[in-house]
Order: C-alpha cells, then structure tokens, then sequence
C-alpha cells in the first residue's frame, strides 16, 4: 500500500459529524431496520379504509372532504382520505408503494427531528435521541401498518410547521399556520402542535406570542368552518363502540394509570407488543391500578428532578425542559382516556408523544458532567 493512499478510519466516519452525515446514517438505519416490511401486504383495518372502501376508488377531493368513512361525528380526517385515494388512482391494490411512502415519510420525520434536536443540543445527543426515535419498536404500527400512515404524515406537518417558528416572519406564520390546518385536517391530535408553537413562542420569542396565539386560533377556525360548513361533519355523542368509549367518565378514570404506565414501560422495555387492545380496569387493585399509580409517581418525580438540576444549573435548558416536559404531558393528556378513543392504547398514539420523553432524555444527558470517563462511556 503506498503511503500517500486515503486512509479512512472509524472515527473519521463521526468526526467532524455534520447534518449530512446524520440524515444519511439515518436514511441507512431505516432502511436495515424497516426493509423487510416492505414487502408485507394490507392487514387489519388496510382492507377496511383502502381495500374495501369505495370512498377511495376515485379521486374526488369534494367528497373526500365530506361525509365518508374517513369523516364521521368523532374523526374527521379529509387529508388521509386524499392521500389513500390518490395512492389508489396510482397503484390500486399494490401494496408495495405504500410501504415505500410511510417508510420514506418516517424517515424524513427522523431526519426533520434530528434538525429540531440540535437546535436545543449537541449533534452526537440528538443524533441518538432521533435514532431511538427512528428504530423503537413502539413505531412499528406507525411505519409497517399502512392505515396508520396517518400518524407520520401529521407529525410530519406539524414539526415542518413548529420549526418555522425559530424566526417568526409574515411568511413563516402563514407557513405554520397552513401546516397547523393540515396537520389539524389530518389527525384531530394535530391541534398539539397550536400549543406548542405558542410555547415556544413564549419561551424564545415571547413578543411575538399574541400574534402567534391569534393566528393559531384563526387556523382552528377555518378547520372549523371545512369541518362544518363544507364537509357537514359535526362534532355529535361518541359512537365508539370499544369497551372503553361506553363507560362514564368516573369509570375511565380507574383505567388511567395503567393506561399512563403502558406507555411508559412501553417504551423503556418494549416487549409483549400487541394491537387492538380493549382492556378496561373496572375493580381497582394493587396490580392494575395502586402499582402503575406509584410508577407513574416515581417518573413524574424523577422528571420534576431533572428540571429542578435545569433551573440550578442553566436557564437556557431549563426552557428546554419546560417545552419537552409540556410536549410529553399533552401528548399524555391526549391519549390518556380522559376523552375516550377507540382503543384502550395503542402503541402508535405514541409516535408524537415519544418526542417529548426524548427531549426530557436529553436534557438529562447535557446535565451530566463532560469531563467525566462514565459521560464518556455512556
């Protein structure tokens, strides 16, 4: 080997790690961890939305817009039944497609993520945080199960929308607020991301939060008005038919905990995975509701320790922890049966959520001391 040859190293792989490097490593991830879903078929409620339903068989943005399968008294989500419908005009009953835009449309939000991370820390960290984000089993039904494509494609609008607010112009506000109306449109969950514009606003750029707060509210309005006077959909008594949905409120209150910890353990020990989960806690006991109740404790006191260390030690991540904390108790408060769903939980009503426990994360991981070997190991 002569000596002036290229010599390419481990380290030289990492070092120096530029956005570039991340969104490719993240693109290869994906695709090693996710490829082999590609080739899988329509499952479950697949057959229901796209196989089965005629609603998507033509293009017809009026009526996707209005009363269909898609659209009833609980959800009203006229930007999946586009979406599905074109999908068909173009590959009808090819399921392969399909998996190559959810898979794609993931991997984008990773590397989307990946952006919005290091703007609050360092690029190894948010490199890491995105990749857990990437691979977690927990996203498995929002990446391989193509009638969830609904759960990526809103995130997908909603954290476009959220980073155009790190300077806020007339431009970027009509921006954010046309993506808070398609993420809106496209899952109801979407209006988190009103909540957290406006906080972000609060916390980094607090003179523009009435303008912010107002616009925001404008674009629930118009969502409002499609919903209402174009697609004739009303909001009307649940008809739900799962366990949960059909018991009082008193009664869902008893399923809380366990609902809160599932996620939770879910996430840092992600075994037993399952789907179509009715369970309903109705009789209160140590097991099923004192025990998650203690657990869920126990976490909320270790992230209110963190934040304690971020208000000693840094102001500046302190707002961090503040926006992360907020992002991961709406992400809870939404899917925590307060407003009952059609399932009890379910693993991809977390693919948002997961982003904010992931930011708490990582502000743990800044705290720690740099100049220490263990930082180092880790």
């Amino acid at each position: 080997m002569l000596d002036d040859e290229p010599h390419i190293s481990f380290k030289s792989l990492f070092i120096p790690f530029t956005t570039i490097k991340a969104a490719l490593y993240i693109i290869l991830i994906g695709i090693l961890v996710f490829g082999n879903m590609l080739f899988n078929g329509f499952v479950w409620d697949d057959k229901t939305f796209i196989i089965l339903n005629p609603d998507v068989y033509t293009l017809n943005i009026p009526y996707l817009f209005g009363q269909n399968l898609f659209n009833d008294t609980v959800y009203y989500r006229p930007i999946p039944a586009t979406y599905f419908a074109t999908l068909y005009s173009l590959f009808a009953t090819n399921p392969f497609p399909y998996h190559i835009l959810q898979l794609v449309l993931h991997i984008v939000n990773t590397i989307l993520l990946f952006k919005l991370f290091s703007s609050f820390f360092r690029k190894n960290i948010s490199f890491i945080l995105s990749v857990i984000f990437l691979v977690h089993p927990m996203q498995v039904e929002s990446v391989s199960y193509i009638g969830q494509t609904v759960s990526p494609l809103f995130f997908f609008f909603g954290i476009v929308g959220l980073m155009s607010l790190t300077k806020i112009n007339k431009y970027r506000l009509a921006k954010f607020n046309g993506l808070l109306l398609l993420a809106m449109l496209t899952k109801e969950t979407g209006i988190i991301f009103l909540f957290l514009g406006s906080l972000y606003t609060f916390l980094y750029n607090k003179s523009k939060l009435l303008l912010v707060a107002a616009t925001s509210l404008f674009a629930v309005v118009i969502y409002l008005f499609i919903r209402i006077f174009i697609g004739n959909v009303y909001f009307a008594k649940s008809l739900l038919i799962a366990p949960i949905a059909n018991i009082p409120l008193q009664e869902r209150l008893l399923s809380v905990p366990s609902v809160i910890f599932y996620y939770f353990k879910t996430f840092f020990f992600p075994v037993d995975l399952g789907i179509n989960q009715h369970w309903v806690i109705t009789s209160p006991i140590f097991n099923n509701f004192y025990l998650p109740l203690l657990y869920n404790v126990a976490i909320l006191a270790l992230i209110i320790w963190i934040g304690l260390l971020c208000f000693k030690k840094s102001e500046v991540m302190f707002k961090t922890y503040i926006f992360f904390t907020v992002w991961l108790l709406l992400g809870l408060a939404f899917h925590s049966q307060i407003a009952p769903l059609d399932m009890t939980v379910a693993d991809r009503w977390f693919y948002m959520t997961m982003v904010g426990l992931l930011g708490i994360l990582g502000v743990g991981f800044e705290l720690l001391p740099r100049n220490k070997l263990i930082y180092k190991q880790i």
